[in-house]
Parts: C-alpha cells; structure tokens; sequence
C-alpha cells in the first residue's frame, strides 16, 4: 500500500515472489479509485474498471492471462455509454457499437478476429 504526500491512499498492490499477483488498485490524490482491477502472474487477468478523476466510470474490461478477452464497455466523462465492444485474445471481434455522447448508437464496427468487415453508420 502506498500513499501520497497527502495522507491519502495512493495505491494497493499485492506480490507474490516479487510479481503482482493479487489486487492492483491506484487512486487519484482526492481518494477516488482510478485503477481496479486484478492481476495474475504479473498480468492482467478477469475485471478491470478505470475512472475518471471525478468518480463516474471511464472503462470496464475483462481480461484473460493479458489479453483483452470479453466485452469491453467505455463511458463519456458524463456517465452515459461511450462504446461497447468485444475481444477475443486481444483481437477485435463481432460488433463493435459506438454511441454519442448522450448515449444514442451512432456507429457499429463488424469485426471478425481482429479484421473490420464492415462499418454501419446509425
């Protein structure tokens, strides 16, 4: 556990011979989480959530041994949906919807594993 100048917790991180393995979570100076999420063997692996500095939700994500691996869900900094979007072992695959910033579905990218196929405007 880390902390800043300030008193306030900075990060928790948990080793296991020397390699993150465990918890992996970082914080802004004002206490709010910025990074939540877990690691194995010194990488990324199951949920992550960022944030952004005032608190609402930036990005969730799941990962599998470092691999983005599942559906992928990023945010406007006012709370409403960015994108949605799905990975297979790090590559792009199935829809991909990206919405404007008051949340309403403007584009959609048709992946299949890693290669666009199509793009289809809303």
């Amino acid at each position: 556990t880390g902390y800043f100048k300030n008193g306030v917790k900075s990060a928790e991180i948990v080793f296991a011979d020397y390699i993150i393995d465990g918890t992996r979570n970082f914080y802004f100076t004002n206490g709010k989480p910025y990074i939540i999420g877990q690691r194995k063997l010194g990488s990324d692996h199951g949920n992550k959530k960022v944030y952004y500095a005032n608190g609402t939700l930036e990005k969730e994500e799941v990962y599998n041994h470092g691999s983005k691996h599942g559906k992928v869900v990023t945010y406007h900094n006012n709370g409403q949906k960015k994108s949605e979007q799905y990975y297979h072992n790090d590559d792009s695959n199935g829809e991909h919807t990206f919405y404007d910033v008051n949340g309403k579905p403007a584009e959609v990218h048709v992946y299949y594993y890693g290669v666009l196929e199509k793009v289809i405007k809303k």
